[in-house]
């Protein structure tokens, strides 16, 4: 299935996997929606898609690392699933108090040849479960390792 990103101005170009026919259509009401869709182009091919709001690329990893909440003195062991410049989403491997707008320093090492550290603060934006998802708010000195390894 392809993904579509959808530019600032909400438009994605959905393109005709058969004849190649492109449309521009507005994603706005699909923000909120699922993200995979259908689509009929006038060839009468149906196709599916799915469309990505987001800024920056996420990279997939499996990286071990541990976590404290400021202010709380509560700390724990994580597995990061995905990177991006922005954020963090990761799974909690303990039992957790960790909430929305909690402000966590986050330690793991990347799989790189230089196994470089990264060792920031980040804000939670979402809490299911045992899954958080977090965007980065410290100082922002690992960003080159960072893009670095998500180019690669």
């Amino acid at each position: 299935m392809k993904t579509v990103y959808v530019n600032d101005a909400n438009q994605a170009s959905i393109i005709c996997p058969k004849c190649g026919f492109t449309k521009e259509i507005d994603m706005t009401n699909f923000k909120n929606a699922q993200k995979s869709l259908k689509g009929k182009c006038r060839c009468g091919e149906v196709f599916g898609f799915s469309i990505e709001f987001r800024k920056n690329y996420r990279k997939k990893v499996r990286l071990a690392g541990e976590y404290r909440i400021n202010r709380k003195e509560k700390k724990g062991e994580i597995i990061v699933e995905d990177l991006s410049m922005n954020g963090i989403r990761f799974v909690n491997l303990g039992l957790h108090q960790i909430s929305i707008d909690d402000t966590l320093e986050i330690k793991f090492e990347l799989d790189n040849q230089m196994r470089s550290e990264i060792n920031t603060l980040v804000q939670v934006v979402w809490v299911k479960d045992q899954m958080v998802g977090a965007k980065f708010s410290g100082p922002k000195s690992f960003k080159s390792e960072l893009g670095f390894y998500l180019r690669t």
